[in-house]
């Protein structure tokens, strides 16, 4: 099997360098829980405390508000603003573009240093708080000076969720008219 395509909708792709300072501004209600999710799972995945980048109450109530129990409640249990869940040294190196082991573990896990060979579009929209609109644009421009066949495509001013719903029908429109080239091309 060859790719022939792929396509993303409001993808997070330079988590480090754009995803978390995103996530720290708090455009969104579900920063924190975006920033506590990664916090959790990077801290039991790599072996750190989680105390080494959040301060102890707030290690605490990741903790009690990510156990799986709460549902939507989740954003209640944790800060609005999720610079209060941090400790301090976490928050002058990521400021510094320094180092900590949880910037390290996004650095790890981007996914914006590659060069799709197949065309990728990467859909976002315009009025996204969860996912910068940067993320799709700076992913898709760094692709192309590696040479790669990607395009960042705004669908609008839509939020998140609304993105996908505007993207969906233009990405099976897409793959329909890279489907429908490719027949022509072997009819030929």
């Amino acid at each position: 099997m060859r790719v022939r395509a792929a396509a993303a909708v409001a993808g997070a792709y330079d988590l480090a360098g754009t995803s978390i300072p995103f996530a720290l501004q708090g455009h969104s209600p579900g920063s924190s829980t975006y920033l506590g999710l990664a916090a959790q799972s990077w801290a039991t995945y790599y072996g750190h405390p989680l105390e080494t980048l959040m301060t102890a109450p707030a290690a605490g109530q990741v903790r009690q508000a990510l156990d799986g129990s709460h549902g939507a409640d989740v954003l209640k249990l944790l800060p609005r603003n999720p610079h209060e869940m941090f400790r301090s040294d976490f928050l002058r190196a990521q400021a510094n573009g320094g180092s900590h082991w949880f910037l390290d573990a996004a650095r790890a896990n981007e996914a914006w240093n590659w060069t799709p060979q197949a065309p990728f579009r990467a859909y976002y929209g315009t009025q996204d708080v969860d996912v910068s609109p940067q993320e799709s644009i700076a992913f898709a421009e760094a692709s192309a000076k590696r040479g790669g066949n990607a395009k960042a495509v705004a669908v609008g001013p839509f939020g998140h969720g609304e993105s996908v719903l505007h993207a969906v029908p233009l990405i099976c429109k897409w793959f329909d008219e890279l489907s429908t080239n490719a027949s022509s091309v072997r009819g030929r």
